[in-house]
């Protein structure tokens, strides 16, 4: 009875409607909490350009004489004066453009992160696709065993076979259940990994997909790998360590400084005379001579150092991911040889098993045993190229990550 409910789950399981990978990719992409985090802090870094490209605020002084002093045309009684300081023409276009490049480095990151969190699905899928298929292919030599039995309890009852076949063959059916249950035990880690990637409430919904396949093309992913978040990442911070050479650069220019005055006067008691009490207007144009301009020259060459440091990372970055994905492909390409050795041993296992178990059913004196070490054999063999057929599902999931798809 436990057997038969576990069938029943079993069937119940890989008869739901799965949701295929691409489906779970975008959920991922929609839902991830720390896809979402990372995704906020590219767009705060965006909100850095504007403050950083903006003009300086102007000043405005105010000053009221204590003691008002006399000119030829009245009193004077206050002051105002408005400045307006100009960085050197273009300086703040390039603050803009530095801090675009580093928000386009955060954007980056994100992508990076998101090619993870791809790879972590990915990868939990082809699990959960290879223990199902492994235990589909265990419920069928169940299924062969228990129908053998029968036939194995009516001839140890006419003396055509030993009583040790009987127990051979329930011991094996014995396995064959506990194996099913361990499998489907192996699932729920799985499911729950994958539910915190997707970001749900529970496991519903979460089931192996009918089949599972992840294709690329060689050239172009090879191509590709100069266009990875991670080169063009080191790309973008390279970028900008040249503009805030720039920069500084541009600092030790002199800025501008625009500005008016304004003096307020009251006019003289018993004179008259021309413009008698007009208020004075002065307009105002001066620079900042920038004499200490040692520290300028040091963040510049700091700047250039560091450019020359993403340089190099870059150089070294893209040998490694060149040297990785040559690795990789190698891989995919062992694991698919394996593949089609183990679908040839598959199919000889098969057809001799046909034999034995025709040999048997005709009442010759065939001992099951040897039925059942055939079949052990061919579960064997599945499980390996179900193996071998996973490693190169991950392998080529790694390429994707690599590249940043």
């Amino acid at each position: 009875m436990k057997l038969f409910q576990l069938i029943l789950l079993f069937a119940f399981s890989l008869g739901l409607q799965s949701q295929n990978l691409d489906e779970h990719l975008n959920e991922a992409e929609e839902n991830n909490l720390i896809l979402k985090a990372k995704f906020k802090e590219y767009e705060q870094s965006l909100l850095e350009a504007p403050q950083v490209s903006a003009t300086p605020n102007p000043t405005l002084d105010m000053g009221v004489f204590v003691t008002r002093p006399y000119t030829r045309l009245g009193p004077q009684n206050f002051k105002l004066s408005l400045a307006q300081k100009l960085p050197w023409f273009g300086t703040l276009n390039k603050y803009e453009q530095e801090s675009l490049k580093l928000a386009e480095a955060k954007r980056l990151e994100y992508e990076k992160l998101k090619d993870e969190i791809f790879y972590q699905i990915r990868e939990n899928m082809i699990e959960l696709y290879r223990l199902t298929e492994q235990a589909e292919y265990t419920q069928q030599s169940l299924s062969l065993f228990e129908y053998l039995r029968p036939m194995v309890k009516t001839k140890v009852e006419v003396n055509k076979a030993n009583l040790s076949e009987l127990l051979k063959l329930d011991l094996r059916i014995s396995e064959l259940e506990t194996e099913i249950e361990l499998l489907e035990l192996d699932l729920f880690p799985i499911k729950y990994e994958l539910r915190q990637l997707l970001n749900r409430e529970d496991t519903s919904g979460i089931s192996a997909p009918n089949s599972m396949n992840i294709s690329y093309n060689e050239k172009t992913t090879f191509e590709k790998i100069s266009n990875s978040p991670s080169m063009l990442k080191l790309e973008q911070l390279r970028q900008a360590a040249n503009i805030r050479a720039d920069v500084a650069d541009s600092k030790s220019n002199p800025d501008i400084v625009v500005g008016l005055e304004y003096t307020n006067l009251s006019p003289l008691e018993n004179i008259e005379i021309e413009n008698n009490g007009m208020d004075i207007f002065m307009p105002r144009v001066g620079i900042s001579i920038p004499f200490f301009n040692g520290s300028y020259s040091a963040k510049q060459e700091q700047s250039v150092a560091i450019a020359q440091q993403y340089e190099y990372e870059l150089s070294d970055l893209n040998s490694k991911l060149i040297a990785e994905y040559e690795s990789i492909d190698s891989r995919i390409e062992s694991q698919s040889k394996k593949a089609n050795l183990y679908k040839k041993q598959i199919e000889k296992s098969e057809q001799i098993k046909e034999l034995i178990t025709e040999e048997y059913s005709s009442e010759t004196n065939q001992d099951i045993g040897e039925i059942i070490e055939m079949e052990n054999s061919i579960i064997d063999y599945k499980q390996l190229l179900l193996i071998a057929e996973s490693n190169s599902l991950k392998l080529k999931a790694q390429l994707l990550r690599i590249v940043g798809e």
